[in-house]
């Protein structure tokens, strides 16, 4: 069980770093004596002996913690990250820093320690002895409803020494200053028995300390381990027991008694830490944190308490250590936030904190010595000791007959180009270098120079001014040189690849993409041949003057621009480019396998200048110093387990409570946005990656944790994404969720099958209504043709004709042939012109004029003159060309002859008024002085004869109406004079004016 707040300085817990520090001293240093002062000097002659140190990433309030001052960090089960502060707890999900305090459910700001039940649940710790636990279902904070009987017992007590547990079932077991006692998940406290000496009881494999600091207590030196099974073990301090805490490594106990830490195994095996701060199992290793750094023992079997294996952030004031699921290491400070490094494997070690001093430009060795270039010159890494001074310009380091070769500018001091000193050799003009099978050197920069193994005589082979001879060459630098199997000599520079003939630089001839190249780095492979590192295309090989292989970022290099190239002894190949180091292999079969390093797995930076390996490992010189990836570390292509998750999902701002995989968002919803978590740390808060809503998108790029989708449509979405890991390679992709958009009511399925049914039943009614209209007019169209035929009948009707007859024989018994003749023609033309308008729909209102006029004169005729008829007309030309239904106004007519005039034997007067067109309408007006209306004047009878004209022209009427949707109408007025008695008749008729397709 990790436990931080069992180790304590003094009565009460100093919250504040600079408080503790100085009550600490003053009385430390009264009573440490001649043998602490001891410990002290080895200690520290320890540290400087230990100078190399992993790549650590310091997280801080300027990333976003509350505080500088962290007790505890721990890693849950979900592979969130939890640090308890003095100012709240916080969770890091991978991309940001959640911060939970009292305002968000924490009973205090103050959390000393974590705790994750078999549940999942991850409990706190807060100085004022409350407890509260984060629900990841709910994701968020539950206060313990039981701190109230916390409370009592700790008499509200603020101090540090207390402890607690939680098992499956809710008991809570508790251990305060006054009392210890298990509260079960009823509320109901059952006090634990106090034995007068500090007590630990293993529950469910886990150690759970008991016993009250009461002052009968202060000086007890006992302590008692109650295992699960067996015998109780008993173990005596030589002094008061203050503080304690107790670890179970690999099923060995160790056990931290106030400064000591002690073997329970083997009680002879204990060391003494000062500033200790706590004890912990971190990946089946002891460590020990302390206020002067954190001490790691790697091996259980056979450990010794006093020889730590190494001491990590000496500087600092550690209070918790933990390991997470990716290897990597947490440190929690008093002071400085919390420290992270992906490994402790992997060490860098930094020259010195002067500008530019921190660059190394080369590095290289001879045997167990390891040599490098600063800005200032060279120096022996493992002594520091300085070789050869040099500021500024070029730095180079060969190694010939054992001996170095270091670049220096001698001409430029006016000296011997090439000395000999105890140490090997200056050189002058050379940036690249090789040997050849005969053991002579070879250095190239400006120019070609040779120093012969026999003679150790110095040689220019091409002369500066030959390789500036512009008929000749570009003006080149050349900053890398190599011989082949077969003593070919190969130079690159910024220009490409040439190969030295006949003392003479000659052009290789590469692949169209390759001929301007520039060249950083050659060296020769037994297998590939000349190996070619260049600035933009990656790493090619060359074999007899041909290139006969490639290998770039889509292989899986980190970068096409490679500013380094080492080959070891077995034939690894190493590139250094600024995002880190690649590592290539070959195969029995010939095929390759590309490793990556980066600033991310523990490189100190990212911008590599040059490598160097031996027997310790890989030597890598950056801007930031040097890193010494050590033989026994496995490369390899990191981890890709489904690292990012969504965090949590926001639909227009709200945060949504239980969104799952599958969910459909209302179509209101105008921004959704996911927030991202990740379990590799690796990559500090910026692990890139790519992702789409839909897989007809393109990919978008993001590191930040955040996805948005604005205005979605209302369809179903995939998001997929895709993540690159923390050596440079990208995860397959993969469905991170599903999720709909509902669309609005009026775009459902329903609500479109509910239109298409009202359109159906609206077409069916429409349809259906338009076959009655048609049917209708078909019918009005048959009874307008048989109202039609009626009203021919009824004036060609059988009263008429024989009354006709009996007129023109009338004519011819009194001998007046003139007559009959011509009421026989009139008679003819009248019949005529009545067949031809009975065919017709619609007539011209001069043709009814005529054929009314004509059927005038022959009722005159035939009646001997009875009556007069006169036709008023108040119409243009233009008006009598205009066009209304046929024989509608003779019918009335024919009942003024017939009805009004009875009676009377002479001075009958009908006047036809056909009226101004007013409203598309035409008025006619039948006026007679006969005998008025019969049904206003009940005394007039003529029971021998019926009005059929006038109620087949009112059907008619009626039936023009519903045909040609106009009012067609007439009134019947019967006229008086002053004394009241009737004096005639008057008809006006109301008949739309038609207009003929």
């Amino acid at each position: 069980m990790l436990d931080i707040h069992h180790t304590h300085w003094g009565k009460e817990r100093i919250l504040n770093t600079k408080k503790l520090v100085v009550g600490i001293f003053p009385s430390f240093l009264k009573q440490i004596g001649l043998s602490t002062l001891l410990v002290l000097s080895a200690y520290y002659s320890f540290t400087q002996r230990n100078l190399w140190e992993p790549a650590y990433t310091n997280i801080s309030v300027n990333d976003g913690l509350p505080s500088s001052e962290v007790y505890y960090v721990h890693e849950d089960r979900k592979g969130h990250m939890w640090f308890c502060t003095d100012h709240g707890v916080v969770k890091y999900d991978g991309f940001r820093l959640h911060l939970f305090d009292k305002s968000k459910g924490l009973p205090d700001n103050v959390i000393f320690k974590i705790y994750e039940d078999e549940l999942g649940r991850v409990w706190f710790f807060a100085y004022n002895g409350t407890l509260a636990y984060y629900s990841p279902k709910e994701d968020r904070i539950i206060p313990y409803k039981y701190n109230n009987e916390l409370a009592k017992l700790n008499h509200g007590d603020f101090n540090t020494i207390k402890d607690f547990l939680v098992d499956k079932e809710n008991n809570v077991y508790y251990s305060g200053v006054y009392r210890s006692a298990k509260i079960d998940a009823k509320g109901r406290v059952k006090d634990l028995e106090m034995k007068g000496f500090r007590t630990y009881t293993d529950i469910r494999g886990t150690w759970f300390f008991w016993g009250s600091l009461k002052w009968e207590m202060l000086k007890s030196r006992k302590i008692c381990l109650v295992p699960a099974k067996g015998k109780e073990k008993y173990y005596t301090h030589f002094e008061a027991v203050i503080t304690c805490n107790l670890e179970r490594i690999n099923e060995r106990d160790y056990l931290l008694v106030n400064d000591w830490v002690i073997d329970m195994d083997n009680l002879t095996n204990r060391a003494k830490f000062e500033g200790i701060t706590g004890m912990y199992d971190v990946g089946g290793e002891l460590w020990i944190s302390t206020l002067f750094g954190a001490y790691r023992y790697k091996k259980q079997k056979g450990l010794d308490l006093t020889k730590p294996d190494a001491c990590y952030l000496k500087n600092q004031q550690i209070t918790s250590i933990t390991k997470d699921h990716e290897g990597g290491y947490w440190f929690s400070t008093l002071d400085d936030g919390v420290y992270y490094t992906p490994n402790l494997e992997i060490v860098h070690w930094i020259p010195s904190n002067a500008r530019n001093q921190n660059t190394i430009y080369c590095i290289n060795g001879i045997k167990k010595e390891v040599y490098y270039a600063s800005s200032f010159g060279y120096y022996n890494l493992r002594s520091g000791v300085q070789i050869l001074e040099k500021k500024g310009g070029i730095h180079a380091i060969g190694v010939w007959d054992n001996k170095l070769v270091l670049l220096n500018n001698l001409v430029d001091k006016g000296i011997n180009p090439f000395i000999k000193e105890s140490w090997g050799y200056q050189l002058d003009g050379f940036a690249g270098w090789s040997v050849n099978k005969q053991g002579d050197f070879y250095g190239l920069y400006i120019t070609l120079l040779k120093v012969d193994k026999q003679t150790k005589k110095h040689e220019v082979i091409i002369g500066g001014r030959e390789v500036y001879n512009p008929k000749k060459y570009v003006p080149h630098f050349f900053k890398t040189l190599v011989h082949d199997d077969k003593g070919r000599m190969y130079a690159g520079s910024s220009t490409g690849l040439f190969k030295v003939n006949n003392k003479e630089f000659e052009k290789v001839k590469l692949p169209p993409d390759f001929s301007r190249v520039t060249i950083t780095g050659l060296a020769f492979h037994k297998d590939w041949g000349v190996v070619i590192a260049t600035k933009s295309k990656g790493l090619f090989f060359l074999k007899d003057g041909k290139v006969v292989r490639r290998i770039q970022l889509e292989d899986g290099l980190l970068s096409n621009q490679l500013n380094t190239l080492h080959i070891d002894k077995d034939g690894k190949i190493y590139v250094g480019t600024n995002k880190g180091v690649s590592k290539i292999t070959k195969s029995k079969t010939n095929s390759i396998s590309i490793v990556n390093l980066t600033k991310l797995t523990g490189l100190v930076s990212s911008e590599v200048n040059c490598i160097y390996t031996n027997k310790d490992g890989v030597y890598i010189g950056t801007r930031s110093g040097i890193t010494l990836v050590p033989d026994s570390y496995v490369w390899n292509a990191g981890s890709f387990l489904g690292q990012i998750q969504i965090q949590s999902v926001f639909a227009d701002g709200k945060q949504l409570a239980n969104f799952r995989d599958g969910m459909e968002f209302n179509a209101s919803q105008k921004v959704i946005r996911f927030l991202l978590q990740t379990t590799n740390y690796k990559s500090l808060r910026t692990q890139p990656y790519r992702y789409r809503f839909r897989n007809t998108d393109p990919w978008s790029a993001g590191n930040n944790g955040e996805l948005i989708l604005i205005n979605p449509s209302f369809e179903s979405y995939e998001l997929e994404i895709q993540y690159e890991n923390e050596v440079g390679l990208w995860s397959a992709p993969y469905i991170l969720s599903r999720f709909s958009i509902s669309p609005p009511f009026y775009s459902t399925w329903w609500f479109t099958g509910l239109i298409v049914l009202v359109i159906l039943v609206v077409s069916f009614l429409f349809f259906r209504n338009r076959i009655t209209v048609i049917h209708r007019r078909n019918k009005v169209q048959r009874d307008m043709e048989l109202l039609e035929q009626k009203a021919l009948l009824a004036q060609m009707n059988p009263h008429f004709i024989f009354n006709a007859l009996n007129s023109i024989q009338s004519f011819l018994l009194y001998n007046e042939n003139d007559l009959a003749e011509r009421y026989l023609l009139k008679l003819s033309k009248l019949i005529r012109l009545t067949l031809t308008n009975s065919r017709e729909t619609e007539i011209s209102i001069q043709k009814e004029i005529d054929s009314l006029q004509m059927y005038l004169e022959l009722e005159q005729m035939r009646f001997k003159n009875r009556f007069e008829f006169y036709f008023e007309i108040s119409l243009s030309k233009e008006e009598l060309n205009k066009f209304i239904p046929p024989m509608l106004i003779q019918p009335f007519a024919e009942n003024a002859i017939l009805h009004g005039f009875k009676g009377l034997e002479k001075g009958g007067r009908i006047d036809l008024n056909f009226k101004q067109i007013n409203d598309v309408k035409l008025i006619v007006e039948v006026v007679d002085n006969g005998v008025g209306y019969i049904r206003s004047n009940p005394n007039v009878k003529d029971p021998g004869h019926k009005s059929y004209g006038t109620q087949i022209t009112s059907e008619r009427l009626s039936l023009f109406k519903e045909r040609y949707q106009s009012e067609f109408d007439f009134s019947i007025e019967s006229l008086k004079d002053e004394n009241g008695n009737p004096k005639g008749t008057k008809v006006v008729i109301s008949i739309p004016i038609l207009v003929r397709d």
